[in-house]
């Protein structure tokens, strides 16, 4: 599993559309969030950025 931190999740996630739907979203008490995705060989990778 990787997770990539971006300074702007909603822009990276609204511009990811590769064939893949987020299969999980997450937001922490901290202010982080993370958007993770699965492909079909099993591989997992992530976004995650600070809440605006």
């Amino acid at each position: 599993m990787h997770t990539i931190v971006v300074d702007d999740l909603d822009t990276r996630v609204a511009h990811s559309d590769r064939g893949l739907e987020p299969t999980t979203r997450e937001t922490y008490a901290e202010g982080m969030r993370k958007i993770t995705y699965h492909d079909p060989d099993g591989n997992e990778f992530g976004f995650g950025g600070a809440a605006h």
